[in-house]
């Protein structure tokens, strides 16, 4: 789960400004969602896009 949801989090559909994301942020991302800390790298209601929050 967690290599899946990082490799579509890295990807560039899942930022607002169509760019990709640094892997070790979409990791750590990935990671905190699937242990339920809900700590991120990055601002996600800024950051990501519809698909991705």
């Amino acid at each position: 789960m967690i290599i899946i949801g990082s490799i579509l989090l890295s990807l560039p559909f899942a930022d607002k400004a169509g760019q990709a994301t640094n892997y070790s942020d979409a990791l750590f991302t990935a990671t905190s969602a699937v242990c339920v800390t809900g700590l991120s790298t990055v601002t996600t209601a800024t950051h990501g896009s519809f698909l991705a929050n």
